[in-house]
């Protein structure tokens, strides 16, 4: 019975892989747009390069071989704009070839993205409370002004941030890099495991776990500190 079982595991899973539609750049490059309702969010799945613009919400703007992105969907559920492959596709561009996104933002409170590629902000993002949250190798870089920054990082990202904001929080496993020396906060939480590294300016308060051999740089002269750290990682003063 057991042997059946894991026979038919294995096919299943032969058949799942199978299923996925590999689609390849045609080489034709062309520059679309397309039209969505308003949102309040992001999500990002794939390995897209994103740039965040000011403009009109909802009118986006594509650049890739056209058959890689005639399997790209863009579309808004519950006030978040979905950005990823149709599904069981699997889109393989053209040597030399991306896929490049400008996404026009009036203001957002949630960033989720996962996969590869660079998610930048050519505008500052003024917002009450701005969650972030990646997983994967991303390349971040985002302006902010806002009350509240929450990062949420796994895998082996790079996020850089800059601007103000009452409060910064984050938490980091893997081995990503949340760069925050040019966002000027008063309050800071840090929890990091694994090699994560964070840098801060921080005003009032400094309050950090640190497992692994992650490591936290701040500068600024909080008059709370409050920090406990395991295995190899630390927290010192820039």
């Amino acid at each position: 019975m057991k042997k059946a079982t894991a026979v038919l595991l294995t096919l299943l899973f032969i058949t799942a892989t199978f299923a996925q539609k590999r689609i390849k750049g045609n080489g034709n490059v062309v520059t679309i747009e397309r039209t969505t309702n308003d949102y309040d969010g992001i999500a990002v799945s794939g390995f897209y390069e994103v740039e965040l613009v000011n403009g009109q919400e909802g009118n986006l703007t594509l650049r890739g071989e056209n058959n890689i992105l005639d399997h790209i969907e863009t579309e808004v559920k519950s006030g978040t704009l979905y950005i990823k492959s149709i599904r069981n596709k699997t889109l393989i561009p053209s040597r030399g070839e991306g896929v490049f996104i400008t996404i026009p933002v009036d203001e957002i409170d949630l960033i989720r993205l996962s996969g590869s590629g660079n998610f930048i902000g050519k505008k500052t993002l003024r917002t009450n409370r701005l969650d972030i949250q990646v997983s994967g190798a991303r390349n971040i870089d985002l302006t902010v002004e806002t009350e509240y920054v929450s990062v949420q990082t796994s895998g082996s990202s790079n996020i850089r941030v800059k601007g103000n904001s009452e409060e910064l929080r984050v938490r980091s496993s893997g081995s990503s890099n949340v760069k925050a020396f040019d966002l000027e906060v008063n309050k800071a939480t840090f929890e990091l495991s694994g090699s994560s590294d964070v840098e801060t300016t921080v005003n009032e308060s400094l309050v950090s776990r640190v497992s692994g051999s992650g490591n936290i740089r701040y500068k600024g002269n909080p008059k709370k500190i409050n920090t406990k750290t395991s295995g190899s990682g630390n927290v010192s003063r820039n």
